[in-house]
């Protein structure tokens, strides 16, 4: 009877050690913290094109610029988190020199992924990332409740020469009506952080014709290191 006992509890045992190995190996996968790289030193360089729709002049504007997010240190919240401090720079061309914007904190928890800038928090990711999966992006401030959702997980996204082969897509904002559009999606892409933004902010007249607004398009290039 002893000898069926142990035998019973070594086979337990390999059970829970074979779940616990299983575990590990899903548990970046599924809950998707690859997705948000964070670490002193880590920088980003994006494309930024932006068109500008002027009403009273009746001008389209397009204006292109590189923009650079690095992260510069770290230090412990006031909810005794972990956050990392950001300086987001920007420049016409790759001779110019980089001008320094403005800066955010950025933390990941073990349930989402936030930002803050001017004393303002947003909930831009939450774990683990689950298709469909929807939040208030505004939980954590005073602002009106602003619902996200994955549209998509882990998959494949091309865009220009790079391709991405496990990404993120959250769709922010999807509103339109007669004469408005409101459209802002993002693209996070594992081991690189956000990769691509559209922000679509048009007001036009009832035969479609644009009269004010903006369309906002930010893409990676590269990161170091």
């Amino acid at each position: 009877m002893k000898s069926l006992k142990f035998i019973q509890c070594l086979f337990i045992f390999a059970t829970l050690s074979a779940c616990t190995q299983d575990d590990g190996a899903e548990y970046t996968l599924f809950y998707g913290y690859n997705y948000i790289p964070l670490k002193v030193g880590m920088t980003n360089i994006y494309h930024v094109d932006s068109i500008i729709y002027d009403d009273f002049t009746g001008r389209i504007d397009t204006i292109s610029f590189l923009q650079k997010e690095e992260v510069n240190s770290t230090f412990i919240d006031g909810s005794s988190k972990k956050a990392f401090r950001i300086e987001i720079s920007e420049r016409l061309n790759d001779t110019s020199r980089w001008r320094v914007m403005r800066r955010e904190v950025r933390l990941r928890t073990e349930l989402r992924y936030e930002t803050q800038e001017d004393n303002v928090r947003e909930i831009r990711l939450v774990f683990p990332v689950e298709e469909n999966k929807r939040w208030d992006a505004n939980a954590l401030n005073a602002a009106n409740k602003q619902e996200y959702e994955y549209e998509s997980v882990h998959g494949f996204f091309e865009f220009g020469n790079l391709q991405f082969d496990s990404s993120l897509h959250v769709i922010q904002r999807d509103e339109e009506n007669l004469i408005e559009r409101f459209y802002t999606e993002e693209r996070y892409a594992s081991g690189k952080g956000l990769i691509y933004r559209r922000d679509i902010n048009l007001r036009t007249k009832l035969n479609g014709e644009i009269e004010k607004g903006f369309v906002y398009t930010k893409y990676f290039l590269r990161s170091t290191p």
